[in-house]
């Protein structure tokens, strides 16, 4: 489920059908989305992103890298 999306919907008083029409699918495709059964593409995420208001990283976290990796060996001392 894509619970900062369906957040973000409810804060503006969206309805599925509202985002639903801006990425041009059936209330019920959307939905199906929204609970994470059918995966957005990244044209349908950046319409959402867009018309919520919200950064697409915030919405998709899962879709995004949002902080710098660590790295993970440190390089061996020369002695």
């Amino acid at each position: 489920m894509h619970k900062n999306l369906r957040e973000a919907r409810k804060t503006r008083n969206k309805t599925q059908y509202d985002v639903a029409g801006v990425i041009g699918l059936s209330p019920k495709q959307y939905g199906m989305k929204e609970r994470g059964q059918v995966s957005f593409d990244l044209d349908e995420a950046e319409k959402v992103a867009l018309y919520l208001d919200t950064p697409i990283d915030v919405l998709f976290p899962e879709y995004f890298f949002s902080s710098k990796v660590p790295k993970m060996h440190k390089e061996a001392e020369v002695s």
